[in-house]
This record gives C-alpha cells, sequence and structure tokens, in this order.
C-alpha cells in the first residue's frame, strides 16, 4: 500500500512540476510579450517627438507644426534615445516571446536598427545634402493630406515653412566633404524646389480664406524660397570646389543594411547569384516575345543582318524600344491619365474580387497630380500610406502627369499598358492593398512598418500573380512586363556590384546600358540606386519570398489550398520584416479562426 502511495506521490509531483514548468515558461512568454508593447508604445513617443517629419508621413503624432531638428546637438539626443532603446531590444531573447510579438519585435528592431544606420554609418547629419530638403517633402506630406481642416493644415504648413531656412542654414553649416553625386542630385533638388516654389504657394493661396492667412503665406513663401535658392547656391558652389568622395557603401556596411536592418541572413554573393539567375530566366521571355515583332518590323535586309550562323534571328534586349515605338505607343491625353488609372482600378478590383484572389478594402484612394517637387524619375506614380493611422482615412496615388508644355515625354510615362501594369502594383491588388488590410489594434508597428522587402516585393509579387491570373489580355502588356522583370533583375545587380565596390558609377552605367537600357532611362536609375541602396534588390528578393510561401501552402494543403485566404492572410500580418514572415503565415493557418466578417474577410 504503501510503495503505491509513494508512486502516486511522485506521479502527482511530476504532473505539478510540469504544469508548474508551463506556467513558468508561460508567465515569462507573457511577460516578454508585454515588454513589447511597452517599447512600441515609447518608440511611437520617440517618434512623434524627435522624428515629427516621418510621424507626419507615417500617419501617426501630433506634432505636424515641427521640424525634425538637424544640428549637432539634436542629433546626439536623438542618438543616445534611440541607441538605448536598441539596446534594451537587443537584450531581449525573440525566442522567448509569442510569433505575434516577435513578428513586432523584428518590425521595432528594423525601424530602430534603420535609424541608427542611418546616423552611424550614412552620417546624415554632415554627409548627406538630401536629407535636409527632406524637411520641405514634409510640407507636401501635410499638404497632400487631408486629414484636418483646411485652416489646421495651413498652419501647421506656415510653420514648418517658417522653419525651413533654419534647418537648410543647418545644412551649411554641418556638412562635411558630403560625396559629389549626393551634392549633385541635392542641388539639382534644390533648384526644382525653387523653380516650382510657385504651384505650392499657389495651391496655399486657394486653401486660405482669410486675407490674414494669404498675407502670412506670402511672407512666409519669400523667405522660404529664398533659403532654398541660397541652399542651392551653396550645393553648387561646393561641388565646384571640393574633390571626389565616393558615395558607394562597401561591401561590409551594404552587408549590415541587408543582416543588421533587413534580417537578411544570406551572403551577398547569394543573393546576387539569385539576381543573376533572375536576369538570365527573364532575359529569355523577354526575348522570346520580342522576336515575332522583329520579324515583322525588320526589313529582310536587315533579318539577314541580323542571323547567326544557325539560321537564327539575333534579338537584343534593347530591341524592345523599337518594338514599343513602332507597335505600343497608344497614349491617352493628359486628361485621360486619371480616369484611365481609375476605370483599371475598378476593373482590376472587380477581377480580383470575381475570381476570388483579393477583397476589395473599403477605404477610399485619392488619385492627384503629383507636385512637381516630388516626382521620380521613371516612376508613374507614387502611393503615399493612408493618413492619419486612427481614421483610416484615403491613401492617395500621386500621378506624375506632365505639364502641357512637357508633353513629348507622355509616351515614355504613359501609355494605356503602362497605367494597367502600374494600377495592379500600387492600386489593386499592389501597394495599396497591403496598406489597407485592417490589422489587429495591437499591431499597431507591424501598420506603421513600411519595410520595403514587403512593401515592394508585394508590388512585384502582384504584378507576376494577376500576369498569371489572367488579368492582362493585351499583348502589350504581357511585353511591358517581361520588360519591367527584366530591368528590375538587372537594376537589383547593378544595386549590389555598385554598392559593394566591385563596379565604380561609370562602369555600372556602362553595364546597365550594354545590357539594353537606354542611355537617359540608365543614368537616372543609377542615380535613383546611389542613394537608394538595397531597393531595386528587394524587389527581387521580397517577391521570391511570397512566390515561395504561396507554393509551400499549395504543395501542403492541395486540394484545400484557397488562394484568397492565402493572400489576406499574409496581408493580415502587416508588413513585417522577411525574416519572420513565413513563421506569422504558419501561426496564421494554425489559429482556428473566429466566425466574423471581419476574421474572414480581413477588410
Amino acid at each position: 500500500m504503501r510503495k503505491i502511495f509513494l508512486a502516486f506521490s511522485l506521479v502527482v509531483f511530476l504532473i505539478s512540476g510540469a504544469f508548474a514548468q508551463t506556467n513558468y515558461e508561460e508567465t515569462n512568454v507573457l511577460m516578454a510579450d508585454h515588454k513589447i508593447m511597452e517599447l512600441g508604445d515609447k518608440y511611437l513617443a520617440l517618434l512623434s517627438n524627435l522624428y515629427p517629419e516621418e510621424a507626419t508621413r507615417l500617419g501617426t503624432g501630433i506634432y505636424h507644426d515641427q521640424l525634425l531638428q538637424r544640428d549637432k546637438q539634436s542629433e546626439i539626443q536623438r542618438g543616445k534615445s534611440i541607441e538605448s532603446l536598441q539596446k534594451t531590444l537587443l537584450a531581449i531573447n525573440p525566442k522567448k516571446l509569442s510569433v505575434n510579438r516577435r513578428m513586432q519585435y523584428y518590425t521595432l528592431l528594423e525601424q530602430v536598427n534603420k535609424k541608427v544606420f542611418e546616423e552611424k554609418t550614412l552620417n546624415q547629419l554632415t554627409q548627406d545634402p538630401l536629407w535636409y530638403l527632406e524637411s520641405l517633402t514634409s510640407v507636401y506630406d501635410i499638404l497632400e493630406k487631408k486629414y484636418t481642416s483646411n485652416e489646421d493644415r495651413l498652419r501647421d504648413i506656415i510653420k514648418r515653412l517658417e522653419i525651413l531656412p533654419q534647418i537648410l542654414e543647418q545644412g551649411q553649416e554641418n556638412l562635411e566633404n558630403a560625396p559629389d553625386l549626393r551634392m549633385r542630385l541635392a542641388a539639382q533638388k534644390a533648384q526644382i524646389a525653387y523653380s516650382s516654389f510657385g504651384e505650392l504657394s499657389n495651391a496655399l493661396y486657394k486653401m486660405a480664406k482669410v486675407e490674414q492667412t494669404q498675407k502670412k503665406i506670402n511672407t512666409v513663401s519669400i523667405v522660404a524660397r529664398e533659403a532654398l535658392k541660397k541652399y542651392a547656391d551653396f550645393l553648387r558652389d561646393t561641388l565646384e570646389k571640393k574633390e571626389y568622395t565616393d558615395f558607394r557603401l562597401g561591401e561590409e556596411n551594404y552587408s549590415a543594411l541587408l543582416k543588421d536592418v533587413y534580417f537578411l541572413s544570406e551572403p551577398i554573393s547569394k543573393y546576387q547569384k539569385t539576381v543573376e539567375a533572375e536576369i538570365e530566366e527573364t532575359q529569355k521571355i523577354l526575348k522570346s516575345l520580342l522576336a515575332p515583332y522583329l520579324l515583322d518590323i525588320l526589313s529582310e535586309e536587315e533579318q539577314a543582318q541580323r542571323t547567326d550562323e544557325e539560321g537564327n534571328l539575333v534579338v537584343l534586349p534593347s530591341d524592345y524600344y523599337l518594338v514599343r515605338n513602332t507597335k505600343f505607343s497608344q497614349t491617352p491625353t493628359l486628361g485621360e491619365i486619371a480616369p484611365t488609372y481609375a476605370s483599371v482600378y475598378q476593373q482590376a478590383s472587380q477581377f480580383f474580387t470575381e475570381q476570388e484572389l483579393f477583397v476589395m478594402p473599403d477605404l477610399a484612394l485619392s488619385l492627384q497630380k503629383n507636385p512637381q517637387y516630388l516626382k521620380q524619375p521613371y516612376t508613374a506614380s507614387l502611393y503615399l500610406p493612408p493618413y492619419p493611422f486612427a481614421a483610416r482615412q484615403s491613401g492617395d496615388l500621386l500621378l506624375n502627369i506632365p505639364s502641357e508644355e512637357d508633353t513629348a515625354d507622355l509616351t515614355n510615362l504613359f501609355t494605356y499598358s503602362d497605367i494597367r501594369i502600374d494600377a495592379v502594383q500600387k492600386m489593386m491588388p499592389g501597394i495599396h492593398l497591403s496598406y489597407n488590410a485592417t490589422l489587429d489594434s495591437q499591431q499597431v508597428l507591424t501598420n506603421i512598418s513600411n519595410d520595403m522587402f514587403y512593401v515592394n516585393g508585394w508590388a512585384a509579387y502582384s504584378l507576376k500573380f494577376a500576369q498569371k491570373a489572367g488579368f492582362f489580355e493585351d499583348e502589350a502588356d504581357n511585353l511591358n512586363i517581361a520588360w519591367l522583370n527584366y530591368k528590375r533583375a538587372l537594376y537589383a545587380l547593378a544595386d549590389i556590384k555598385m554598392q559593394t565596390k566591385t563596379l565604380n558609377y561609370t562602369q555600372t552605367l556602362d553595364m546597365l546600358i550594354s545590357a539594353g537600357i537606354n542611355d537617359e532611362e540608365a543614368t537616372e536609375r543609377i542615380d535613383f540606386l546611389a542613394i537608394n541602396p538595397a531597393n531595386a534588390l528587394s524587389y527581387v528578393i521580397g517577391a521570391k519570398e511570397f512566390e515561395k510561401l504561396n507554393l509551400k501552402y499549395q504543395k501542403k494543403l492541395k486540394d484545400k489550398f484557397n488562394q484568397l485566404e492565402f493572400d489576406n492572410k499574409i496581408l493580415s500580418l502587416g508588413r513585417v520584416p522577411l525574416n519572420v514572415l513565413a513563421e506569422g503565415l504558419e501561426q496564421s493557418y494554425k489559429t482556428k479562426p473566429v466566425e466574423s466578417f471581419f476574421n474572414t474577410m480581413y477588410f
């Protein structure tokens, strides 16, 4: 009897010990999870107080009448605050967090690490003249975002314009031997800001209804415009006097950007091999699509000159320009551009909803003409996330519509095919969709995240997915998509080789031109890649991660796989870093959905 009692007691002890251990582990997870929530709140407070311009762009914060001070003391204060938060985050073991909190942990750490990288490695204070012009960009952020009354927005804009000359003066005081390329691009941008300032002033005048406010606008506009001219002159004068300074990161810093900021664990060499394989594949597709058109366009004599020893027509990627200009140059008028975008948006949303691939988000999308100052080379549109974050008001798609005198460039920017492709990537099912999935109320961090490997990867994935799903029926669309995919892979390789110092600026430019990109487009793209390291790579690597996960669950679930469910689960995670995307998706599939409209539709 005693033996039975002892055995029973041992079992009870072991079971109670197991429960105690389980409760202890669960308690640790809960405490760690709570810590992430606290640090997330702290980061949002820091963002509003110390980074007011970024807070405005992301849709959070209250200091819309302030600009980021760019003096050395303010930079030291921000550095100490963000490095203290980084130290606290790095002391946390992410493995002890729940899956949901782990996604938020890496989202938060990414944003913090990025700020430290910009401060310490890029040395924005002394090395980046473009950084000072972001203060003017923040003025346009308020102008474009109709989140409050005209009176309130005018008040905030006027205050920021009053501070702007001070920020530009700080740039003239702080910049020390900044890279020539950044100086050149900043001088161009400052000149555009100066010459197009009337566009901003006129927009403010239209908003103002009180004469006193109009006078105030006039006063601050004159001072701000002169400050921009002074800054542009300073940059040009400095550029003429200084010697060459390398703008490239170098392999060590480029690797740190991928690993420490975006948590991409593979060596650069592996990403380069991935990109090179993508170039080979996309070039093959492009050439196969170009060949039939060339047989129709080229004369018999020209065909004979381009026939190899085996009797095959030699097709070059650069033949795309000939085919485009000859066969697919249908361009809308200036007045038709915005309506065409709106029409494609409706067609796409209807198509993907009926096909049960994506669900149309219940959120307005505002189509507007992009101000001259915000225009980017060879970017048909710029998507700005909904603002403010809490109210989830409309997002803005800013279209780079040329002015009446610049209509000669219209074909390069807006054929009907270009609009269809751009609309899918930016509107439906693209970036607009990824920003407007309704998330859990505690997922604030992943909602304000703008992880470019997720955002750009999703845009590229959406385009490939839409093509595979049969949305694009026009032959021009398929050719243009093949060309875009080829260019993206090529730009990703150029990004790697230039930033790791394998190639210099001129060599990288020659590489793009020899690969088929025309001189003007290659030059503009190289300038963009120079100041946006890893951006081109993010399209290729991000899209491949989404494609890999899609294929994984198709194989795993087989007949039970539902594309709509997969896409909505991905979107409901928020814009998390790629290193936790798979884990988050797996957790989502394991979690039994609660029967409610929002849990089944996610919008």
